[in-house]
């Protein structure tokens, strides 16, 4: 999502989509993503990242789905477990390995 990109990393997602299908193609790769509520948790944002990921790196690629915990400027609460558990089974339509994190 290149809104929430922008806004919460401040950063360029196209730059960062460039590198992993670059990467993809010529060494082992693993992506995290931290999963923030109401941001990027939703099931069409973990469904659309994992398919963009199986086109791009494919399906092998470890996604590892990191839980959110509040720090510093960000006061949202943690990312609950059924969250991560629900984008996980989202996820593994795509994708073979996916993991969870920070749980």
């Amino acid at each position: 999502n290149k809104k929430f990109y922008t806004k919460i990393c401040a950063g360029r997602l196209e730059s960062v989509l460039d590198v992993i299908k670059r990467a993809g193609k010529s060494c082992h790769i693993e992506l995290t993503t931290l999963v923030i509520p109401g941001l990027n948790d939703s099931e069409k944002e973990i469904r659309d990242e994992a398919q963009w990921i199986c086109d791009n790196a494919g399906p092998e690629t470890p996604l590892h789905l990191s839980r959110y915990f509040p720090c510093y400027k960000m006061k949202l609460p943690p990312t609950p477990l059924e969250t991560l558990e629900r984008a996980r089974e989202i996820a593994m339509e795509s994708l073979k390995y996916v993991y969870l994190g920070n749980v």
